[in-house]
């Protein structure tokens, strides 16, 4: 009987030490920030433009990493470009010369202990690009 109560202590001990180490983890990370280096940008047909998002925190610990999107908002007479998506930088591609605006977000991915994941929001925002021929 004292070793069943031993041993649940010692569980309980260890895991304990293992939520607060976890939490301790997540709030410090919860003040993380980024932000797009440019929200108005330039460029040619047919060439690449660089969205390049800045962190404050670069090196992130074992289990967390940055994932980027964007997408089209506004294009001219609907024009599609190509878009290549990632951290630190997005690329964008465009065809057609004029003004695209897009959304960039950037999330802050999280490995979970179950082998899932969870994400914090880290930035939403839009921006300009223009595109000469």
């Amino acid at each position: 009987m004292k070793r069943g109560k031993y041993m649940t202590t010692k569980f309980s001990g260890i895991l304990l030490a293992t939520i607060l180490l976890c939490t301790f983890a997540s709030a410090s990370m919860a003040e993380n920030t980024v932000r797009l280096e440019k929200r108005v940008l330039t460029g040619q047909v047919g060439s690449p433009v660089l969205i390049k998002i800045v962190a404050d925190q670069t090196e992130l610990p074992s289990g967390y990493m940055y994932s980027a999107t964007a997408q089209i908002l506004a294009a001219p007479d609907g024009e599609e470009a190509t878009l290549l998506s990632g951290y630190p930088t997005i690329y964008m591609m465009a065809t057609t010369p004029g003004e695209y605006r897009l959304g960039v977000r950037v999330n802050l991915v999280e490995k979970t202990t179950c082998g899932g994941a969870s994400f914090q929001p880290l930035l939403n925002d839009e921006i300009s690009v223009s595109i000469t021929p």
